[in-house]
């Protein structure tokens, strides 16, 4: 059970991180939009669709895909054994808040999945009388635009025209429509398959159905909405030849259409979205200014890929800013500290100290020595131990966030007996259930309690390849107190998972910490 809510804590967080951390850089993202967008207000409606598409795609990139700091990656062979202690057990607590607005996303978000998905499949039962019809209009129309692929077009018991399908696009028209009359929305619905806006649509409404509590989302949606078929307008006026004004009028002419029915599929590319876009592209055609359809201009070019530099910046710079806010919050905080004993052919009892910011991984976790050694090897092997993505993986499972590491090199003074042999292995031995099951099957002597006695006493066992340990000395102890020997009888107590060389169990020595503290009460 504390595995899983080690887990399902960690899994909230990122999901919090994920929405919290996208949805400032959206806000963000959209000022600089918003001023491009009104610099350029009657010009190209291509140079708005491109602005708010970068604006609404931002949600689909994670802000931590950028990472400008990666820590350096220590190599250097020492013969050690290495071990860990941790001195402090952490009860896991389910995350209260975070866990009751996951559950009311999950709610709202399926409720829009499903409703969309209910507004697709009733449409489809419309069409199911649908009938197919030829015409030259959209010959003359695919040949216009280059398009090879295949167009059918079908009368349906509908109100509003709509193309649906990607691989195989479909116009669907009104029953009873006067194709010459409509060759304008043909016109319009080819130029939304030639350009696949399908599949922006479909992208679009993944993406406010993910952040349907944010209005930014919402606005450069309809902004999308709006350009999408403005752009549509230019190119169906432009395949059929047709003057703004009188593309205008057949609009007008057509609006008796629209205001029959106001559903339309979701998941589709609707001539007619709503009565405020159609009087707004009714307002532009009228106010249109002559060549807005050209290539988008140098200058409007270089404010695009401003735009995408300012997303990469926002994303980069949000990517490292929490992590500065716990450094700075260092002298504040109280911070976790955990001892990682390194047992070998040291020269003299050394010790570094490590500040770790953890991350999701290794790469975006930031490492600081804030006590060296006075020895660079030693310093280097020191990150060289905590650089590991299992070793992170361990303290995210924990849930811990700040961390200060205290590395001591220990001389080992059993490095000449000939029983303790360095047997290489790519895999160490593990205690299973971790260090706390050793701490678990410790029998604190009573005189040593009684004495007030504490310290941590340091066993070098042999681990088989069954993972039971037998012979055992000790390294570091506390004399004449009993708990050296409590901690042999623990440590014989606690099964291990064998150490592994190429897949293959092995025999090996490891040093094994055993801490020995006293409650408040007892002290």
């Amino acid at each position: 059970m504390n595995s899983f809510i080690f887990t399902y804590n960690g899994f909230l967080e990122n999901w919090t991180d994920y929405f919290l951390t996208n949805s400032m850089e959206i806000l963000f993202l959209a000022i600089p939009a918003a001023i491009f967008s009104l610099f350029f207000k009657n010009k190209s409606p291509r140079f708005h669709y491109i602005l708010w598409t970068i604006v609404l795609v931002k949600a689909l990139i994670p802000s931590d895909i950028i990472n400008i700091q990666t820590p350096q990656i220590y190599t250097i062979e020492l013969p050690t054994v290495i071990t860990t202690t941790f001195s402090q057990t952490i009860e896991p607590t389910l995350n209260l808040y975070q866990s009751v607005f996951f559950m009311i996303w999950i709610g709202i978000a399926s409720f829009l999945l499903i409703k969309l998905v209910v507004n697709s499949i009733s449409f489809r039962k419309l069409l199911q009388s649908k009938t197919e019809i030829t015409s030259t209009v959209i010959d003359k129309i695919k040949n216009h635009f280059k398009i090879k692929k295949n167009i059918q077009i079908y009368e349906a018991n509908i109100d509003v025209p709509f193309t649906m399908g990607i691989v195989n696009p479909k116009i669907f028209l009104p029953k009873n429509s006067d194709y010459n009359k409509v060759e304008f929305i043909i016109a319009h619905e080819i130029a939304h398959i030639k350009r696949n806006d399908f599949l922006m649509i479909l992208i679009q409404n993944i993406i406010t159905i993910a952040f349907f509590f944010h209005p930014i989302v919402f606005i450069a949606s309809g902004f999308l909405n709006y350009y999408r078929e403005i752009i549509c307008d230019e190119m169906a006026m432009e395949a059929i030849n047709s003057s703004p004004k009188n593309y205008g009028r057949k609009i007008i002419d057509y609006l008796e259409f629209c205001l029959k029915q106001k559903k339309y599929p979701i998941l589709a590319n609707g001539f007619i979205f709503s009565k405020k876009i159609i009087i707004k592209r009714i307002e532009y055609l009228i106010n249109r200014q002559e060549n807005v359809m050209k290539k988008l201009s140098k200058f409007q070019i270089v404010l695009v890929g401003t735009l995408v530099v300012i997303m990469g910046l926002i994303i980069s710079c949000s990517s490292t800013i929490g992590i500065k806010e716990k450094i700075e919050n260092n002298q504040t905080e109280e911070i976790v500290t955990r001892n990682i004993i390194i047992i070998g052919n040291a020269d003299s009892n050394d010790s570094v100290l490590v500040n770790i910011q953890v991350g999701k991984n290794v790469n975006s976790s930031k490492f600081k020595i804030i006590k060296n050694s006075g020895k660079e090897e030693l310093d280097a092997k020191a990150l060289e131990v905590i650089q590991k993505e299992d070793f992170i993986s361990n303290l995210n499972v924990n849930n811990i966030k700040v961390i200060n590491i205290n590395i001591t090199f220990e001389k080992n003074p059993n490095i000449h007996n000939p029983e303790v042999k360095f047997i290489p292995y790519d895999d160490p031995p593990e205690p299973i259930g971790g260090f706390a099951a050793i701490q678990n099957n410790v029998m604190y002597p009573e005189d040593a309690q009684n004495a007030g006695i504490e310290g941590t006493v340091v066993i070098q066992g042999f681990v088989n390849k069954n993972g039971i340990v037998g012979k055992c000395n000790v390294l570091r102890g506390i004399p004449d107190s009993g708990l050296d020997e409590a901690a042999i009888n623990a440590i014989k107590k606690t099964k291990f998972t064998p150490a592994k060389q190429k897949d293959k169990n092995v025999g090996v020595w490891v040093s094994i910490p055993v801490v020995f503290k006293l409650s408040e009460e007892v002290k």
